[in-house]
């Protein structure tokens, strides 16, 4: 088998953690990278990967959530008769919640130090004391994401939908962009009727849990927000695979937590400032390695974001000894 190489690509979760903090962007990218052999690393490039794999149990809500819809769609997508999804609503939710518990158990138990790909909560690594109260929230927060999914009025428009209608679901993807490697993984992509294709995105975040600040302001230069990314670079990757053009797509990104809905429309110069702004993005963190042409990248030449805020829901606070320090840390500015 040939040897894994870490080749350089882009993605909008890697813009997202290169605005935040280029040290941390280091350790996810560089410093973890082969920490799955255990035999051919050193031990400190298998925390670094242990660290990883870490999920907030915000981000780890918005996971399961994730599933669950992937899991009704894949039935509605399969089903001779779409209106039995309504009929499955329960089996779903209640896989959800088995597995749910099971992540709960293993993180508890530390499991995911033996097996990182197991995924342990940052809570439990980094021995946040939380209330039962507290984890039933994060317990109700999945629950009312799946219930205001499966009665949205979305979905009862998605069983409405011819069988070839459907394009790849929750399916993680690539396409080329000037030269670069652009992974996508969109919620949901069809065909429409009048032509084009239809893109919806799930989000799971509570309107009472904004994220601070962006960490990087005042570092990310001509790009923007990395969230700003995420229904353009889909709508990059529809047209890469010929299956529609800018004045045929549409795209809707839906608050599962909130019932919320926000479209976007592809208007030419929208288009052209997100091109430039990847191509940015890419030129930024490419300046930073030692040897682009191998995506070689040195510790030292990525620095630690000053704010000892940012730290707080940073999985790498065990391994980053340079990182701002603060007396206690007593709350996470955790992402959904």
């Amino acid at each position: 088998m040939a040897e894994l190489k870490n080749e350089f690509s882009w993605s909008k979760s890697r813009a997202r953690i290169f605005e935040e903090c280029h040290r941390r962007y280091w350790f996810h990218y560089y410093g973890s990278w082969g920490g799955w052999d255990v035999d051919r690393v050193s031990q400190q490039t298998r925390e670094i990967y242990i660290l990883k794999q870490l999920k907030t149990r915000w981000m780890w809500a918005g996971e399961l959530v994730h599933w669950g819809v992937e899991l009704a769609l894949k039935d509605l997508k399969g089903a001779e008769d779409p209106n039995r999804v309504a009929l499955d609503r329960q089996r779903i939710e209640e896989r959800v919640l088995v597995e749910m518990r099971k992540d709960f158990v293993r993180s508890r138990n530390g499991s995911y130090r033996l097996d990182p790909k197991i995924g342990g909560l940052f809570e439990h690594e980094y021995k946040l004391n939380l209330t039962d109260e507290e984890w039933q929230e994060v317990k109700k927060h999945i629950m009312t994401c799946l219930e205001n999914f499966f009665d949205s009025k979305i979905l009862e428009k998605l069983k409405q939908l011819p069988q070839d209608y459907w394009l790849p679901i929750e399916k993680v993807s690539s396409f080329d962009f000037e030269g670069t490697k652009v992974y996508v993984k969109p919620d949901v992509l069809h065909r429409m009727e009048e032509g084009g294709v239809q893109i919806i995105d799930w989000k799971t975040g509570r309107e009472d849990r904004k994220e601070s600040a962006s960490l990087a302001e005042g570092r990310a230069g001509k790009t923007g927000s990395a969230d700003e990314f995420q229904l353009p670079t889909y709508l990059l990757y529809v047209i890469e695979k010929g299956w529609g053009e800018p004045d045929n797509v549409r795209a809707m990104e839906v608050n599962l937590s909130t019932g919320t809905i926000r479209e976007e429309d592809f208007d030419p110069d929208n288009i052209e400032r997100i091109k430039e702004e990847i191509r940015g993005n890419v030129g930024e963190m490419k300046r930073i390695l030692v040897d682009p042409e191998r995506n070689i990248a040195r510790k030292e030449d990525f620095p630690v974001v000053t704010d000892p805020k940012a730290c707080r829901y940073c999985n790498y606070q065990k391994v980053c000894e340079d990182r701002p320090r603060e007396e206690e840390i007593q709350t996470i500015d955790d992402r959904p």
